[in-house]
C-alpha cells in the first residue's frame, strides 16, 4: 500500500551519480519509498505489457516489475552505460520478461522499432524544453495531441513529447502515468495545454508529491494518472502525496482542471462554517510594477528587497510626495512580492509617499475600510499558508495575478 512504504520514511537511496553534478540529461531519480508509492497509484491489476520510456537507471521499473511479476517489462533510455546493470537488477528481482532498448525518446521512429502496444505505460521523463522540429508534430499529431501545434512554440517541453510516444504506443484504455514537473500543472501560460490534455485523455488522478521525492532536487512534482480514453467528462482527484500517505481526493471538474491541477490551490476552497473573501469580490485593482531589477538599481524604486525585514512594522513611508505613473506605489497601496522564495512573507501597507515599482511587486488597490482587515488576513497564518499555496514554479515562485484575485482570504 502507498501508506505503509511511504511511513517507512522518506531516506534516499545512495545516488548513483556523483552529489552536486548535473545530468546531462536532465533527469532526477526518485527516492525508493517515492517509487513504490508511485507503483501503487496504479489501478490495473493485470498487465499483459509494461513500458517504462526514459527508464534512467530503474528507479521506477523495479517497482513496477514487483507489482506485475508476469507481466512483459520494455524498458527504454537512450544511456547505453545502463542497460547490463539494469538486467541484472530485475534478473535479481526474480523478473526474467524484460526487454531493452538503447533508443532516444524523441525519436520520430520510436513507435516502429517498439513494434507493439501496451496496457501499461509510465515515466519520469528529463524536464526541459525541446525544439518543436517536423518530426515532433508529427509524433503530437499521431497522438491526437495536434491542437498542441496551435500553442506557442515554447511551451514544447520533453514531458509532452514522452507523453506523446506513449500515446501511439498505448493499447485502448491503457493505463498511463507520468512524473511531471510543477510548470505543466500550475502554469498560467500552460492553460492551453491542460485544456488539450483533459480533452483528449481521462485524467484520472493528479498526486503531489512531497518536495523532498527525488535526489539531488527540490523541485516540485506530481504524479499524473491517466486513461487512454476520451476525456472532458468526470471528476479529476487531486491527492497529496508524503510520509503521511495518500491523501483523501479533492474532486475537481474538467474546467477547474484545465486552469490549474495541484492539490494546494484546491484546498484553499472554504467550507460552509469559514467566512473568507476574495480580492476580486472587493473589487480590488491589481497593478504590476513596470521597472526591471536591473531599473530599480540604476534608476531607483522599490523592489522585493526593499520590504520591512522580520518582525519589523508593515508600514511603509516613500521618499515622493505624489503618485506619478500608475504603476507606481502610492499611499493606501497593499505592496506583495510577486516572485521569491518567500514571497509570502513580504506584504506591506503604503502609509504616505509614492515610488516606482519593480516587475517583481504588485500593488493591491481596495477600498479603505477593507485595508487593515485584508492586511491582517494577508499576514495572519491562514493568509500565509494560502499565499505559499498559490505560488508556483520551480526555484523563485510566482504568484499569478488571477489566483490571487480569486483566492480566499480568512476574515
Amino acid at each position: 500500500m502507498v501508506e505503509s512504504s511511504l511511513a517507512a520514511g522518506i531516506a534516499a537511496l545512495p545516488s548513483r551519480s556523483e552529489p552536486g553534478t548535473v545530468d546531462p540529461l536532465s533527469r532526477f531519480y526518485s527516492k525508493a519509498p517515492v517509487a513504490d508509492g508511485f507503483a501503487a497509484l496504479f489501478t490495473t491489476d493485470t498487465a499483459k505489457c509494461v513500458l517504462d520510456l526514459g527508464c534512467g537507471e530503474g528507479s521506477l521499473t523495479l517497482p513496477m516489475a514487483q507489482r506485475w511479476r508476469s507481466s512483459t517489462f520494455v524498458t527504454v533510455d537512450k544511456d547505453p552505460a545502463i542497460e547490463l546493470k539494469l538486467k541484472r537488477e530485475l534478473r535479481g528481482a526474480g523478473h526474467t520478461g524484460h526487454q531493452h532498448h538503447c533508443l532516444d525518446a524523441l525519436s520520430l521512429d520510436l513507435a516502429e522499432k517498439l513494434g507493439q502496444k501496451f496496457d501499461v505505460l509510465l515515466s519520469n521523463p528529463p524536464y526541459r524544453r525541446v525544439e518543436r522540429t517536423n518530426a515532433i508534430e508529427r509524433i503530437f499529431v499521431d497522438a491526437g495531441l495536434g491542437r498542441l501545434l496551435a500553442l506557442p512554440a515554447e511551451t514544447c517541453t520533453a514531458e509532452l513529447v514522452f507523453l506523446a510516444q506513449m500515446l501511439r504506443v498505448a493499447s485502448e484504455g491503457a493505463e498511463i502515468g507520468m512524473i511531471v514537473p510543477d510548470g505543466l500543472m500550475t502554469s498560467f501560460k500552460n492553460a492551453g495545454v491542460r485544456q488539450v490534455l483533459v480533452d483528449r485523455l481521462r485524467i484520472r488522478a493528479v498526486v503531489s508529491l512531497d518536495r523532498g521525492s527525488f535526489l539531488r532536487t527540490t523541485a516540485q512534482a506530481y504524479a499524473l494518472m491517466m486513461r487512454n480514453e476520451p476525456g472532458g467528462t468526470g471528476y479529476v482527484n487531486l491527492h497529496t502525496l508524503d510520509v503521511d500517505g495518500l491523501s483523501q481526493p479533492l474532486q475537481i471538474s474538467p474546467q477547474e482542471a484545465a486552469r490549474r491541477l495541484d492539490h494546494a490551490y484546491y484546498a484553499l476552497r472554504p467550507t460552509q462554517m469559514e467566512r473568507s473573501i476574495t480580492l476580486r469580490e472587493l473589487r480590488a485593482e491589481i497593478v504590476r510594477g513596470h521597472r526591471s531589477s536591473v531599473e530599480v538599481r540604476t534608476k531607483g524604486g522599490f523592489h522585493t528587497t526593499s520590504f520591512p525585514k522580520g518582525d519589523e512594522p508593515r508600514e511603509i513611508h516613500l521618499e515622493k510626495a505624489g503618485a506619478g505613473k500608475k504603476t507606481d506605489a502610492r499611499a493606501g497601496d497593499i505592496l506583495l512580492a510577486r516572485v521569491g522564495r518567500s514571497s509570502h512573507e513580504k506584504v506591506g501597507l503604503v502609509e504616505s509617499g509614492s515610488s516606482p515599482l519593480s516587475d517583481c511587486v504588485y500593488a493591491i488597490r481596495i477600498p479603505r475600510a477593507w485595508r487593515r482587515v485584508v492586511m491582517a488576513s494577508l499576514l495572519s497564518p491562514g493568509g500565509q499558508r494560502a499565499l505559499r499555496r498559490i505560488s508556483c514554479g520551480v526555484g523563485p515562485r510566482v504568484i499569478r495575478k488571477a489566483d490571487l484575485l480569486d483566492l480566499p482570504l480568512p476574515i
